[in-house]
């Protein structure tokens, strides 16, 4: 229903929304490598992926060559499907892309490959091998015309999706028969390295439809190093911690559990549940005299 609410190509750039982002992350921990077949048989990997995409009524699912063989360094995991979409009387086909995350083994190796200059060069070569997926499974499903990409990954994956959505922001093309507006593109990374140089971002505000979800505890995400001018495309949004919260972090973890304590007290269930709480806060854009979003120049933080 979100990749719904308008026609595509016309919807507006609304920001992070937390409903997709959860959506997202079921996603990326699905394209985990499947325990089915242990390191020797690689049949059968992308079985649970693929049993979301299913349940979630997408169609043509399709993996690379390197989700059903043993893994190597550089190689990397990704995985597509598709679904029409009719929306005000226009057609446009979402596709469902995630890459593989976990249970990738000696893939781990290339996470440490920086190369001598400019991209990361095992998250650039991971992101070559996704572009080149993507644009044979268009090609091999007759895909045309006006497309959303809802793109997720986590870890590796995660630096990998997240340089596969800068690629396409600064005009990579999927095929001459398809039409990616910025809008259309949502691109959801968990605990995301660092790929991109600080020096290739020159407009930071350009990738506002990529959205890196950290926790500041994982030092996976420090990799690579800023200090060596590494950075990632889009906006982070950092997990609470006590750190970088300092006495807020305590008085957030009272108030959850006092919430937690007030449901169990007045809800009754015989069988075992599962309580879900959200905190989130984000920068209200402000507006021109024209009513136009402007979103670098925004002075309050909504916090709910």
């Amino acid at each position: 229903n979100y990749f719904r609410k308008t026609s595509c190509g016309t919807r507006q750039l609304d920001g992070y929304n937390h409903s997709l982002s959860t959506a997202s992350l079921c996603l990326a921990l699905s394209a985990f490598g499947s325990n089915d077949g242990g390191n020797s048989d690689y049949t059968n990997k992308y079985k649970n992926v693929e049993k979301l995409l299913t349940d979630l009524e997408f169609e043509e699912f399709d993996k690379n060559d390197w989700f059903v063989k043993k893994p190597q360094s550089d190689s990397i995991g990704v995985v597509a499907a598709n679904k029409k979409l009719s929306i005000d009387d226009k057609e446009c086909t979402l596709m469902a892309v995630a890459v593989r995350g976990g249970g990738y083994e000696s893939e781990w190796a290339g996470n440490f490959t920086l190369g001598k200059s400019g991209q990361h060069y095992g998250f650039a070569q991971a992101k070559k091998q996704v572009l080149d997926f993507l644009k044979s499974y268009i090609r091999e499903n007759k895909i045309s015309g006006d497309i959303k990409i809802w793109l997720t990954g986590y870890s590796r994956a995660a630096a990998t999706a997240n340089l596969v959505a800068g690629a396409l922001d600064d005009g990579e093309k999927l095929g001459d028969g398809v039409v990616l507006k910025k809008e259309d593109l949502y691109a959801y990374c968990f605990e995301t390295p660092m790929g991109a140089t600080k020096s290739e971002i020159k407009n930071r505000l350009k990738y506002n439809n990529i959205y890196n979800i950290i926790n500041k505890n994982d030092p996976v995400t420090k990799v690579a190093m800023s200090a060596l001018d590494f950075t990632r495309f889009g906006g982070d949004y950092f997990l609470p911690d006590k750190i970088s919260d300092g006495n807020n972090y305590a008085a957030k973890k009272n108030a959850m559990e006092q919430f937690y304590d007030k449901i169990i007290e007045n809800y009754e269930y015989g069988e075992n549940y599962l309580i879900l709480l959200v905190h989130g806060m984000y920068d209200v854009p402000g507006k021109s005299s024209d009513n136009e979003e402007m979103f670098d120049a925004s002075d309050e933080v909504y916090e709910y």
